[in-house]
């Protein structure tokens, strides 16, 4: 239970984000400010979103210490990832109340008529889809995503009343303050057991989650919320869906398909976008937005949706030299074996992978090692810890023992952003296609190759 109402949080005026450089903490950032709220934030090094927000009127601090937070500060939301530092010591001696971003997610949107997507992967894309089609729509639409929507260079925007879409993350079982209209679960995998202690707690929380909601739409193609569910609005390349999709067509970059509801078509649907786990969120986005009494599925229109940054994002291409650098931020092996199944069928590929988190690695090690044999040309680049302790045998150079140098074409192990880039540049010359795949930060290694292309 939250010890802070929506009535606290109107009679104050000044928050302060711990972890602000963070996808999830500075879109709630970017709606405070927004609700004029004087907004302030921390984290440990300026990035591009930070310099952003710098723009925006943020004040941000380079570091997490007690000289941040003043007697004006009334209420903290912090990063899930930070337990305890200088600044939440200090907030307890003022006795300022400290929210982490998931409770305070639910604070805000909460009294809007919510969807909510969860699951393991496809969350920000499945959002950022309900999103885009819903402002074409209409002008009383709120969101919250976890990446930066190109059609709107940003991840958040708030609207006086109306719908609010919003990621329900399950990472630190926070999404269960959320009391959603429409839930929409995409799948389910084993996965932030340090917080849930094992799969069938996991599993426990979506099923309390789905209860907590008006309308609950899932995955019948997911064998583990098939576990859970039975009956429901479902979506799926299975017949007997609700939703699903039929004559998948690829022309280039773009893909061809038609919904059919209970087994009769409704329309065409035309999506710049490839693969078809990119189909099936859009068929969940569809199924959400039927839910709605006041919009027809058949107004939708996805055919200019710019995508989400850093879900395959084209960073830079050089048409003399024929390259092409893209982004990813696949983290997990299901995603990135899906991610890998759809781009390798191109020639000449390099992965740059670098591993995100100690728990994640250790909770998915050998998932990951079978899905870094698939790529032919493969750097990989030191873990991203994001604030977690070293956990032994959960590190990259872990994973790339496990990796015989014999099956691939191209295989080093990079302790930092600037190995990794001359490790290409030394090798590779035109003729190339480079993905980085990570939640990290090394997508930093593509913009410094862009500049040395």
């Amino acid at each position: 239970m939250i010890n802070f109402t929506i009535d606290n949080l109107k009679n104050i005026k000044t928050i302060h984000f711990i972890g602000i450089g963070g996808i999830g903490v500075s879109a709630l950032a970017r709606i405070m400010k927004a609700k004029n709220y004087t907004v302030t934030g921390s984290d440990l090094k300026s990035s591009e979103l930070t310099k952003n927000l710098e723009n925006e009127g943020i004040k941000v601090f380079y570091s997490q210490v007690a000289s941040n937070i003043t007697p004006n500060v009334e209420l903290i939301v912090k990063t899930s990832a930070v337990k305890e530092n200088e600044e939440t010591i200090k907030a307890k001696k003022l006795n300022i109340p400290i929210l982490i971003r998931g409770e305070f997610l639910s604070l805000i949107s909460n009294e809007y008529n919510l969807i909510a997507v969860a699951g393991s992967h496809g969350k920000t894309t499945t959002s950022a889809l309900i999103t885009y089609a819903l402002k074409n729509l209409r002008n009383d639409i709120s969101f919250n995503v976890g990446g930066i929507l190109s059609n709107f260079n940003t991840n958040s925007e708030i609207k006086e009343k109306g719908i609010f879409v919003t990621e329900a993350d399950e990472s630190d079982g926070s999404f269960l303050n959320l009391l959603p209209n429409i839930t929409l679960l995409n799948n389910l995998d084993p996965e932030h057991l340090d917080h849930y202690g094992n799969f069938e707690n996991l599993k426990k929380a979506f099923l309390n989650f789905s209860k907590q909601s008006k309308i609950t739409i899932w995955n019948t193609d997911d064998k583990n919320l098939k576990s859970i569910f039975s009956v429901g609005i479902t979506f799926g390349f299975s017949d007997n869906a609700v939703y699903t999709p039929k004559n998948i067509e690829e022309k280039g970059f773009t893909t061809y398909f038609d919904l059919y509801k209970n087994n009769k078509k409704i329309k065409k649907y035309e999506l710049p976008l490839t693969g078809k786990y990119n189909v099936l969120n859009t068929v969940a986005a569809i199924a959400s937005i039927d839910q709605l009494d006041d919009i027809n599925i058949l107004d939708l229109d996805f055919s200019d949706f710019k995508g989400v940054k850093r879900r395959s994002e084209l960073i830079y291409k050089n048409k003399e030299k024929n390259i092409s650098l893209f982004d990813d931020y696949a983290h997990h092996p299901i995603e990135m074996e899906a991610l890998f199944k759809n781009i390798l069928r191109k020639e000449n590929i390099i992965i740059l992978y670098q591993p995100h988190r100690y728990t994640r690695t250790r909770d998915s090690f050998d998932e990951i090692v079978r899905v870094l044999k698939m790529p032919k040309n493969l750097v990989l680049l030191k873990e991203y810890a994001a604030s977690e302790e070293i956990i032994k045998g959960a590190s990259a150079s872990d994973l790339f023992e496990k990796l015989n140098k014999n099956d691939y074409n191209f295989l080093k192990f990079a302790n930092n952003h600037t190995e990794a880039r001359n490790l290409v540049t030394s090798i590779f010359k035109d003729n190339y296609t480079i993905f980085s795949v990570g939640a990290g930060n090394l997508n930093e290694v593509l913009y410094s190759l862009r500049n040395n292309i």
